[in-house]
């Protein structure tokens, strides 16, 4: 396939390498944020009739962050570790800044707050263990009938 300045494949559907060795940007959203910045500048530049940085995408680790349960999430972060109610509360912060409007970040706190003080579980991890009753067909007896 012919090289074209002019297409750009962003998000998890990419395959960007990061190095020599064959490191990838992982399909999570900070990737996918930072490749469309990268693919809007070079939108942005092609509309305004100039050239598109010929600088290739760089990809910029800024750490993970999970939720793992009720009130506790895990941040890793260079030399950063936290994990708990700490962990959640920077969770929680991490979200709501990259949340639309103020409108969209008052809704989610509130349905937050909601859920951790009534325990709903609309934000709860299935932990149940799985039943142990056989799900298969249904044998028939082939003489009733």
């Amino acid at each position: 396939m012919a090289e074209r300045d002019d297409v750009r494949v962003i998000g998890d559907i990419a395959r960007v390498e990061t190095d020599d060795q064959g490191g990838t940007v992982p399909g999570i959203a900070q990737g996918a944020m930072q490749m469309g910045a990268y693919a809007g500048k070079a939108i942005a530049a092609r509309i305004a009739g100039r050239a598109p940085s010929k600088k290739p995408f760089s990809y910029f680790d800024k750490g993970s962050l999970a939720t793992v349960g009720r009130g506790k999430a895990v941040l890793d972060m260079g030399r950063l570790h936290l994990s708990g109610f700490l962990g959640w509360m920077v969770w929680a912060v991490v979200h709501i800044t990259f949340l639309v409007n103020f409108r969209s970040r008052i809704a989610a706190m509130a349905s937050w707050t909601f859920a951790y003080i009534f325990q709903t579980g609309v934000n709860e991890l299935i932990t149940k263990p799985a039943r142990s009753e056989d799900h298969g067909p249904k044998s028939t007896d082939a003489s009733s009938g």
